[in-house]
């Protein structure tokens, strides 16, 4: 774990979704925006190296490392090119 000062722009991003909760009626419009942009200035704050490997979803892992394996199994061949 480690822990890095906030900076006010992330702070008044959680703020503003902090005060969704006095209009009900705009969080379904504005809390994936705002929750977008806390996710963008995590990312470019000190921490972003250590946080963007969260993004990344099983599902992207599993193509990643096949797309990998496949690259690996057909290196050779492609090296050699064309017959």
């Amino acid at each position: 774990m480690n822990v890095s000062p906030t900076d006010a722009d992330l702070l008044d991003a959680a703020l503003k979704l902090i005060r969704l909760l006095d209009t009900p009626d705009e969080i379904n419009f504005l809390a994936p925006l705002i929750i977008r942009e806390i996710i963008y200035r995590l990312l470019r704050g000190e921490q972003g190296a250590r946080l963007s490997h969260l993004l990344i979803s099983e599902e992207d892992n599993r193509r990643i490392s096949r797309a990998v394996e496949q690259l690996r199994e057909n290196l050779d061949r492609w090296r050699r090119g064309p017959k």
